[in-house]
C-alpha cells in the first residue's frame, strides 16, 4: 500500500486526476505498475482503465474515463484523427 499524500483512508473527498501535478501522476503510474505486476494480462483497454480507476480510488484519486463501447473500425477513407473525432462528438 502506498503511503504519502495519495493515500487518504478516511476522507470522502476525492482528488480529480486532472488536478494532480504531472509529477504526482507519474509517481502514481509507477506505483500502480509495481503493485499490479501479478494481475492477469489483458488487451481490453476498458478493463485496464477500470483497474487503474479502482486502484486510484483506494488512494483518494478520482480517475474518470468513458467506457462507452465504440466502433473501432475506420470508415472508408477515414483517418485516425477523424475516427477519434467521431468518438468524442455528441
Amino acid at each position: 500500500m502506498m503511503a504519502g499524500p495519495f493515500f487518504v483512508p478516511s476522507s470522502p473527498a476525492m482528488r480529480p486526476w486532472n488536478e494532480l501535478s504531472e509529477t504526482e501522476q507519474v509517481e502514481l503510474r509507477v506505483a500502480y505498475d509495481a503493485d499490479n505486476q501479478n494481475l492477469p494480462k489483458t488487451c481490453d483497454i476498458n478493463a485496464k482503465n477500470r483497474r487503474f480507476r479502482d486502484w486510484l480510488a483506494e488512494r483518494g484519486v478520482e480517475f474518470p474515463f468513458d467506457d462507452t463501447p465504440r466502433d473501432a473500425a475506420l470508415n472508408p477513407g477515414e483517418s485516425l484523427a477523424e475516427r477519434f473525432s467521431r468518438w468524442t462528438s455528441g
